[in-house]
């Protein structure tokens, strides 16, 4: 009995052993570890990879900007005579006025005295001092029709209508609290670069230190004039500011990255960021370095003829600058992922992808360059928007 049991036992190790024998992976080297071979992970060590080509690309580098005045075609209108502002029919800064257009009606001594003198010199029929009163009304500010008018009634007007002599928009610069003196605009506005076209708004020519946004120049509009009803000014005093519309400024920031690429003189085309066949081309005038708040950049500004009124103050504007040269190690766009902020490649490595943050150079079309962030000799994912799955980026 217990040699037959003894040889069941031995019976059932032998099948033990065959059994081991029979199983997958016993052809293994000792030493090796285990490779996986499900379907996934053959089909990522397949993939189609690539390597960054070094040499130059053309680019163009856009920025937002926006319309302004031009305040070098200011026009001042002075008042020829003290009195007291009784009623004021410009209300707001930046508001139109056309030439001929009555600005004010002010109650001023010297223009009654001056009507009654008139008055008295047609009764006492002195045609020679009529016309010397005359001359010394105009100085006053009366118009020959205001003149004409008051020898026909013979009645004195005791508040006096001020014409406007030119046509413009009042550019009442003292109250805008500009940042950059005599800029005409009174502050910036914050624009996403992922709202501002598809390079990011600095037409792929991002940095480091340019940060996520980009500053925009803002148009101050519709704030109140200095000047007050009930209030008295004095002969001399300037009164409005008019600037003319014949030509405006097309003004942008920069960062200190990017002015590199801005010199004076340079030649741009500036675009309507809403109607884009709407564009000019022109060169850069004005170059003014800028510091606020901790932050560097630059205002640039360009001047766009404009007879016919084309371009309105505020307009948005795409700025670009073209047939830029840059030199580099580029990808194709599809090889490297965008998350917001980041930018990542996958990078073969013992026959997996790894995922690398990189940080970008610039841009050209459909390609993008990573600077020596990726050398020339590393194989990096084809598509890694194939790779770029939410559970890759969780690990």
């Amino acid at each position: 009995m217990k040699r037959v049991l003894r040889d069941s036992i031995a019976a059932f190790f032998v099948m033990i052993s065959l059994v081991i024998a029979c199983s997958p992976g016993t052809d293994r080297e000792p030493g090796h570890a285990h490779k996986d071979m499900s379907p996934a992970a053959s089909e990522k060590s397949q993939l189609k990879t690539l390597k960054p080509q070094k040499g130059s690309r053309f680019s163009s580098v856009t920025v937002p900007g926006i319309i302004n005045y031009n305040t070098n075609n200011l026009q001042s209108i002075s008042s020829r005579v003290s009195g007291r502002v009784e009623r004021l029919y410009i209300r707001y800064n930046y508001q139109q006025v056309s030439r001929g257009q009555k600005l004010m009606d002010i109650y001023s001594p010297d223009l009654v005295n001056a009507q009654q003198e008139l008055l008295f010199l047609k009764k006492s029929g002195d045609n020679a001092l009529m016309e010397a009163a005359k001359r010394k009304l105009r100085l006053l500010g009366a118009s020959d029709q205001q003149i004409r008018r008051l020898l026909e009634s013979g009645k004195v007007d005791y508040t006096f209508s001020i014409y406007s002599p030119y046509s413009g928009y009042v550019a009442d610069i003292q109250s805008s609290g500009g940042p950059v003196p005599g800029s005409g605009f009174a502050g910036t506005v914050l624009i996403n670069e992922s709202d501002a076209g598809e390079d990011g708004g600095m037409g792929g020519m991002e940095s480091p230190s340019s940060g996520n946004s980009a500053q925009v120049p803002a148009v101050n509009s519709k704030t109140p004039v200095l000047i007050r009803e009930g209030q008295y000014v004095s002969a001399g005093q300037k009164l409005f500011e008019l600037a003319s519309m014949n030509s405006v400024w097309a003004e942008f920031f920069v960062s200190p990255a990017q002015l590199k690429e801005f010199k004076k003189g340079t030649s741009l085309k500036i675009e309507d960021a809403v109607d884009p066949s709407h564009k000019v081309n022109t060169r850069i005038s004005l170059i003014q370095p800028y510091y606020k708040e901790g932050a560097s950049f630059s205002l640039v500004r360009a001047i766009i003829d404009n007879p016919g009124r084309e371009w309105k103050v505020g307009q948005l504007l795409n700025v670009k600058k073209e047939n830029n040269k840059i030199e580099g190690n580029w990808l194709p766009r599809e090889a490297v992922v965008e998350t917001g902020t980041r930018y990542v490649v996958f990078v073969r490595h013992d026959g997996t992808f790894k995922p690398r943050f990189i940080s970008i150079k610039g841009r050209s079309g459909n390609w993008i360059n990573v600077g020596d962030e990726v050398g020339t000799d590393t194989e990096v994912a084809a598509n890694a928007w194939f790779l770029a799955d939410s559970e890759s980026f969780i690990k």
